[in-house]
């Protein structure tokens, strides 16, 4: 008899199925789980600031309850920085990292795809916390307890994907890369996200205390008109600066190297990203420096020193890398990469609302509480949203983003951050209060101001939503 052999064995098509994405270690798809929902979040954000811009156009008339454009005003302050400035940074050194440093995807894979579904889930906890008078500031906020949930879901899933992030750069780098050799975006990512594993358990006690203060006593933190006043350090500067360290680390990477560049420019590089995430400083102690120039010399003196450590140093640093860019487009326009505009705008961005807050700190300047604030916030939130894009454009591996909604975004984008952010320091100059809608006069060219504020947003919000569309596609195609 003929032994029949059965048919040889082959492999099952691999079919994605809805769970795919909770339980991939694929880096693509991680970074896919935090960058696109950072993206729409962009978009979401901007519309909400444009209205609450064009609230703000007439201080006599009402658009909006008096209730939602406080509503408003919270959601603006809690989300720009944790909504989508940082998770979209994380997003992309999770997406180029891995092939930077020789790995196939990132380490600690499954613990960064939980922070990115954590991460989201605190954000929709936010965004509600908001719209059902969940708001910090409020006199009354029923459900501030789930904002601070929400906050506290957020910060840890961001320290989860900066853990997976620094650990990729630190052991998983193929075994011949020195980290001093490492290329300048795994570097950034290097820096970055060591600074944040410092810096974000510092938010989460603090949203800890908060929580506990606002549930037993409200007697040390104030409860909830007094919460924002204890979190604010971590929505904007000092905290914002250590993740503009990676973005300062993204435009490094692209920047071209050729094989005689000096040794001492590499150095240059990663000591100008060092110096911006100098500011976890201030993030781990909570400090922000004011500059007090009345006093005696020697007074002055002893105030100057702290503050410029602590509101100079990260420019310093940002000046340096762009330094090194500006230097590499000498060498010829034709070896930057398509990535090199949005990256160096979005760090142009950055660097300008670096100054603006140091100049917010000078009490002799006088513009400290003033919208001049929102607008130093708006140029590095949105700033470093166009670095990001600069890393997917630029920095990726695969199939690369099509030229033309690369131009867009990056075109729009950076308009749209110069449109709505300027006004504010303008106004700024002219006393328009923080966060307010009410007491202030609004006519003349305040009103003009805020109007092209509302154009700004409006223009990043469709940058926004190219973007997005853009790596959507870009995703199906490879697919």
């Amino acid at each position: 008899m003929t032994a029949v052999q059965p048919p040889a064995a082959t492999a099952a098509p691999h079919r994605a199925t809805a769970v795919a994405p909770l339980v991939s270690t694929d880096s693509r798809t991680i970074a896919a789980v935090v960058g696109v929902p950072a993206g729409i979040w962009l978009l979401v954000y901007a519309v909400v600031a444009a209205l609450y811009s064009l609230e703000r156009i007439d201080s006599t008339r009402r658009v909006f309850e008096d209730e939602a454009t406080a509503q408003f005003a919270s959601l603006l302050r809690s989300t720009a920085l944790y909504g989508f400035a940082a998770p979209l940074l994380l997003g992309t050194a999770v997406l180029v990292v891995p092939r930077l440093v020789g790995s196939r995807t990132v380490a600690l894979a499954r613990t960064a795809s939980f922070g990115g579904w954590l991460w989201l889930a605190g954000l929709v906890m936010v965004a509600w916390a908001a719209v059902v008078d969940g708001r910090p500031g409020a006199e009354q906020a029923s459900m501030l307890d789930l904002h601070l949930l929400g906050m506290g879901a957020v910060v840890v899933g961001l320290l989860a994907v900066a853990l997976s992030v620094f650990t990729t750069v630190f052991a998983s780098r193929r075994p011949d890369l020195a980290l001093a050799d490492a290329q300048p975006a795994a570097w950034g990512a290097f820096v970055s996200s060591f600074a944040m594993l410092l810096s974000l358990p510092v938010l989460l006690g603090t949203l800890v205390y908060v929580a506990v203060d606002l549930r037993y006593g409200q007697f040390a933190f104030g409860g909830a008109e007094g919460a924002a006043g204890h979190l604010g350090w971590a929505l904007g500067a000092p905290q914002s600066y250590v993740v503009a360290a990676l973005g300062a680390g993204i435009l490094a990477g692209i920047l071209p190297r050729s094989p005689g560049a000096p040794r001492a420019l590499g150095a240059a590089l990663q000591v100008g990203i060092a110096l911006v995430a100098a500011a976890v400083v201030g993030s781990v102690t909570q400090t922000v420096v004011q500059l007090d120039a009345e006093g005696s010399a020697g007074e002055t003196v002893r105030n100057l020193v702290p503050w410029a450590f602590y509101n100079l140093l990260p420019v310093l640093g940002v000046l340096a890398v762009l330094a090194a860019a500006l230097l590499a487009v000498r060498s010829g326009v034709r070896q930057l990469g398509a990535g090199f505009a949005p990256a160096f705008l979005g760090m142009g961005m950055v660097l300008t609302g670096m100054v603006g807050h140091a100049l917010s700190t000078v009490e002799a300047v006088g513009v400290g509480g003033t919208v001049l604030d929102e607008g130093t916030g708006l140029y590095v939130a949105y700033g470093l949203a166009l670095a990001a894009w600069g890393g997917v454009v630029g920095l990726q591996g695969g199939r690369r983003i099509a030229v033309r909604p690369a131009v867009v975004v990056t075109g729009v984008g950076f308009l749209g951050t110069v449109l709505s952010s300027l006004p504010m320091y303008v106004a700024g100059f002219m006393d328009q209060p923080s966060w307010d809608s009410v007491d202030y006069d609004s006519s003349g060219a305040v009103a003009l101001l805020n109007g092209a504020s509302a154009a700004g947003h409006l223009l990043v919000a469709l940058a926004a939503l190219t973007a997005v569309a853009a790596v959507v596609r870009s995703k199906g195609e490879a697919a």
